[in-house]
């Protein structure tokens, strides 16, 4: 029995050495991420329980013959539709744009495509991991509100996308304004207290000055890819007094997380890849 299951090991590896080594560096972050919750930081242990268990449904997606010594399971062969059928009920797109278009299918807003390009598991999975990361409950973020941002290059303006109320529109940020614009054109984090949150400082219109009049803080952190490119912006104001958002805390706590949900959107979504320069 124990030679089978020798066998069964080294066959597994020398078949799909990188699935096994993703599954491995996923099970030790979730033990990790397990072990910070407990021990030190909270939403710092749930950030790396995320990663992990990113890692280990990539690889889980994958797979469609899991074999152990005497048993084969086979699994479906088709992208996973079953968890389709659990998504908000799909309308029509308004405009065509790639990254508004995923960013509205993420939202319920629009029809997976049913040539298989878009993997609803990945989708489900990747909605129930930021809607608890982008809503923090503990740490210098508690009570932040959280908005994730992607640059839609037809409008040339970014937009929030995995929305807690999808019907309730937002018209965006343009590069170059508001802490959101300005984080995305200058490739760097940026800080906004006190008065700036809602002054000229930042290029907010009238309307938006008083709209944000209540605000304490502001901040945003640009995400990127491997290569470097700036895919996305993470974005957290605060209305608190002595908001933890403004102290160093605040800051790398937002850096953590904009690197976690940054390998959601690549690894996990695939939204950004070579086709996509």
């Amino acid at each position: 029995m124990a030679d089978s299951w020798g066998d069964w090991a080294r066959a597994v590896v020398r078949e799909q050495p990188t699935k096994v080594l993703l599954a491995l560096i996923g099970t030790a972050l979730l033990v990790v991420g397990v072990i910070v919750v407990f021990v030190t930081d909270r939403t710092t242990g749930i950030i790396v329980i995320g990663l992990g268990a990113a890692m280990i449904l990539v690889v889980g997606s994958k797979l469609r013959v899991f074999k152990l010594p005497g048993v084969e399971l086979q699994f479906d062969s088709e992208p996973t539709a079953r968890y389709a059928s659990q998504a908000p009920e799909p309308v029509a797109v308004p405009g065509t744009e790639t990254i508004v278009a995923r960013a509205a299918i993420s939202q319920g807003e629009a029809e997976i495509p049913a040539d298989g390009e878009v993997d609803a598991a990945r989708y489900y999975i990747a909605d129930r991991a930021l809607s608890r990361l982008l809503r923090p409950e503990d740490g210098p973020l508690a009570g932040c509100e959280m908005h994730l941002y992607l640059f839609d290059s037809q409008a040339q303006r970014l937009f929030p996308v995995f929305e807690p109320d999808p019907d309730d529109p937002s018209e965006g940020w343009s590069v170059g304004r508001g802490v959101v614009g300005v984080a995305f054109d200058l490739a760097e984090y940026v800080l906004a207290t006190g008065d700036e949150t809602h002054d000229g400082t930042f290029g907010l219109t009238p309307e938006q000055q008083v709209r944000y009049v209540e605000l304490a803080a502001v901040s945003a952190v640009p995400l990127f890819d491997a290569d470097g490119r700036t895919i996305a912006v993470l974005a957290a104001a605060s209305t608190d007094e002595n908001p933890g958002l403004a102290t160093d805390r605040g800051k790398y706590a937002l850096l953590a997380l904009s690197a976690g949900i940054a390998r959601i959107l690549v690894d996990l979504l695939k939204w950004f890849s070579e086709d996509d320069e």
